[in-house]
């Protein structure tokens, strides 16, 4: 039998015209992943906006779903389907806020460098408040930025003690290092009444009543003395671990939201972590909303549960943060089944789970089509230059090498036998290798220095990166130089950025994670890596720094590999999980090698 959807029109209390959308025939899984980024649940169906409705009856349509309407829509109502009028913006650009606008839960994966913070402010409505989460080095770019597409709203970068959630028409700018942690407290829900905890719950308290399978109830509803009593009086006594709905959860605790408030979250891959404070705040912060807007060009950074953590951004019915993710994939199960994941046994004990390399079934797409729209910058800016990217080997003066870096054949053997994300792991702060790979990048310095005087020589500005902060340090301290590094204060970033852009810099020196993202340096088109992250995203963000719709000169991307095993064997590891990025077009497009 074929796929069916019963459409009827109706407004609500408010006067805000709705379409409900109530399946008659196919799986419910399908429809959670079609209709749930247009509207919400609302019984056996979804309640979708009118201005929405129009484009989920086309996504219905061409998914073969036959529609039934209980009455035709009149002409009158199709042309109040929202279009974005705003001036100046590329044709992309403007389909990119007509995506956003009729959605309440939208990924926009453009690719960096395409504009995604226009387009986002374009989409907004100025009936309503808005909340903007971005990185701390771009929340001066994000109130120029406002200002400049819309002076109509009241753009305010938002300090604490100030509620979160401005007024009607106003657009609160939130950096990721403020956000308002002590507004949100765990707490728990009942598997009985439903009811959420009025009293913080302690991790101590979670653990005393696995162990004793007690019911939830001592935490639940203080009017009726702590205890859930059925419609006879009698306690029930149903046994905590049985009910999903008892496990804690964060809740917003803070001053709530007075008007419709649209969350945007920029550069939305700083959530990828599950159980980071950051996480925990924004996903809370997006239960008060009533559209959640993610903004990054980088959704896959490393592994396919990225993906599921970022759709657990979406709040789902109930304010239960799984839903977002079980509407877009359909289940953790089938999640796995569509990226190749399984779960992952070390002497018979669970430890976690892992995926095929490069794995992705045309469903993985289907799913991911829902929520997100990706657009390359080659398609939609062919005009753009391209980048050519070339590798320099340095090689190291083994005079100079200390006991560290000097493996032994042991050693050399134990370091060839890991697999690529123990390699990783022991290359990261803290791990065996981490003092080697640091060496090794202070040892390349003087082969960076070179190249970079070549260019100064023919006044040719450089941008310079690292993943290590000591030759930042160093680099920044040379003549006409300035670095950005973690210690940067916000309002100094973006000082310097705009110092280079105006041509006072000769270079700018940063590391990867705190000068990789959100800024714009294209007044320079040569940039250098003496080192680079693990996580191949990160050093292609760092890239299009220069690449952007402002660049009017091809990008020079230098690589610098030190002869040495460590180094090597990490340039090839991240080669192999650039695949990954390449089979879920989540990728670059191919660049240029330097001859």
């Amino acid at each position: 039998m074929a796929a069916a959807v019963h459409v009827a029109l109706g407004s609500a209390s408010t006067g805000e015209k709705f379409a409900l959308f109530t399946p008659k025939a196919g799986s419910g899984g399908f429809f959670r992943r079609v209709l749930g980024p247009y509207g919400t649940r609302h019984g056996g169906g979804y309640l979708v906006p009118l201005d929405a409705s129009l484009r989920a009856c086309a996504a219905l349509q061409s998914r073969g779903v036959e529609l039934h309407a209980k009455k035709p829509i009149p002409e009158t109502i199709k042309l109040t389907a929202w279009t974005c009028k705003l001036p100046n913006l590329y044709p992309y650009q403007r389909s990119g806020a007509e995506f956003l606008h009729s959605r309440r839960r939208a990924l926009l994966a453009d690719q960096m460098g395409t504009g995604k913070t226009p387009q986002a402010l374009a989409a907004l409505d100025s009936k309503r408040a808005t909340v903007v989460v971005v990185p701390p080095v771009v929340v001066g770019n994000w109130y120029n930025e406002t200002r400049r597409w819309r002076p109509d709203l009241h753009a305010l970068i938002w300090k604490k003690p100030y509620p979160i959630f401005p007024a009607a028409g106003e657009l609160h700018i939130v950096p990721y290092s403020q956000l308002p942690h002590d507004q949100i407290e765990r707490r728990s829900r009942c598997p009985y009444c439903g009811r959420i905890s009025v009293v913080p719950l302690e991790d101590d308290e979670v653990s005393v009543l696995q162990q004793q399978g007690k019911p939830w109830t001592d935490k639940c509803d203080p009017e009726r003395g702590g205890l859930c009593r059925d419609v006879e009086g009698n306690i029930k006594s149903r046994r905590f671990m049985q009910r999903k709905e008892a496990w804690p959860e964060w809740v917003w605790v803070g001053e709530k939201p007075k008007c419709p408030v649209t969350l945007v979250v920029d550069e939305a891959h700083y959530c990828k972590t599950k159980d980071s404070q950051r996480t925990t705040a924004v996903r809370t912060i997006a239960t008060q909303c009533h559209a959640i807007w993610l903004l990054t060009g980088t959704p896959l950074l490393n592994q396919p549960p990225e993906l599921w953590s970022l759709c657990q951004i979406f709040p789902g019915r109930g304010g239960n943060f799984d839903d977002g993710a079980w509407d877009t994939f359909g289940s953790w199960k089938n999640f796995l089944e569509i990226f190749g994941g399984r779960k992952n046994f070390v002497n018979g004990v669970h430890r976690g789970y892992e995926f095929k390399p490069g794995f992705a079934t045309p469903e993985a797409r289907e799913c991911l089509g829902s929520v997100m729209l990706r657009r390359m910058r080659v398609d939609v800016l062919p005009q753009l230059p391209r980048k050519t990217r070339r590798a320099i080997d340095v090689a190291i003066d083994a005079r100079a090498l200390s006991k560290h870096v000097k493996l032994t054949d042991n050693q050399l053997l134990q370091f060839r036998n890991w697999d690529d994300d123990q390699v990783l792991a022991e290359c990261a702060a803290g791990g065996a290798l981490s003092t080697i790979r640091k060496e090794l990048a202070s040892l390349k310095l003087g082969a960076l220095t070179s190249f970079i005087e070549e260019c100064e020589e023919e006044n040719e500005p450089v941008v310079a990166f690292s993943y290590h902060r000591d030759p930042i340090d160093i680099l920044g301290g040379r003549e006409g130089w300035a670095q950005i590094s973690g210690d940067t204060p916000d309002g100094e970033r973006t000082a310097i950025v705009e110092r280079f852009q105006k041509g006072e810099l000769l270079g700018l020196a940063g590391t990867i994670g705190a000068m990789g993202v959100g800024v714009t340096l294209t007044r320079a088109a040569n940039v250098m890596f003496l080192d680079r992250d693990f996580v191949p995203a990160n050093n292609l963000q760092a890239e299009d720094r220069l690449l952007r719709i402002s660049q009017e000169r091809g990008v020079l991307v230098t690589v610098l590999n030190a002869i040495h095993p460590i180094d090597q064997r990490v340039a090839i590891i991240l080669e192999r999980k650039e695949k990954l990025l390449e089979a879920m077009q989540l990728h670059e497009e191919r660049t240029e090698a330097a001859p």
